[in-house]
């Protein structure tokens, strides 16, 4: 197995040794960010873009299967939610989501609602990333985290607090958020799906 790194510091392995794993690309980010991006039914294209976790991974075979793993470190104010959305796209295709299927009006991946209103508000846990994708193809494809809020005056902050704290003993705390895409063969992979949306 090889390892090397990329022009962004993008760790990639090229385990084609292993057998059943074909190759791994991780990114990893600490930049502090926020978005006000409002969006209240499925136009997820529209989402905001932690673009230093975007992962651009060509299939070996068509019959592959993606591993799509991560930590996604964000909070939004109380009063309502945030969304997030694990999306792909093949080259020169549309932009597909991965969710449940169970709300056809206002889908998503992961809701983001940890935080308050007027504080610091550190309660956001890392939401867990793991989904399997059976993409079919040999075409490059694109993976993105969007998220977005859901109300006017909605935040969405992104490996930071509400308030974005800094340089505080007892507050600042500046978090990683991280994705990783793995190709396995499909002879090592069972993949089930029970109410799941894959479709723009």
């Amino acid at each position: 197995m090889s390892i090397h790194f990329g022009a962004d510091s993008t760790v990639i392995h090229s385990a084609s040794g292993l057998g059943s794993i074909k190759q791994i690309i991780h990114k990893q980010d600490g930049t502090r960010q926020s978005t006000t991006t409002k969006i209240t039914g499925n136009s997820f294209t529209s989402g905001y873009e932690i673009s230093n976790l975007t992962i651009t991974m060509t299939p070996t075979d068509a019959t592959t299967v993606f591993h799509i793993t991560g930590t996604l470190c964000a909070t939004h104010r109380s009063s309502y939610t945030g969304k997030a959305w694990v999306t792909w796209q093949v080259s020169g295709g549309s932009e597909k989501m991965i969710t449940s299927s169970q709300d056809s009006n206002h889908k998503s991946s992961y809701a983001i609602n940890s935080g308050g209103d007027d504080t610091i508000s550190f309660g956001n846990a890392p939401i867990p990333i793991n989904i399997m994708l059976d993409h079919g193809t040999t075409s490059a494809i694109t993976i993105r985290i969007r998220v977005a809020t859901t109300w006017d005056d909605g935040l969405v902050a992104i490996n930071r607090d509400i308030n974005n704290t800094t340089n505080s003993n007892n507050d600042s705390h500046g978090m990683i958020s991280a994705l990783m895409v793995t190709e396995y063969t499909d002879t090592a992979t069972t993949l089930s799906e029970t109410n799941i949306y894959n479709n723009t």
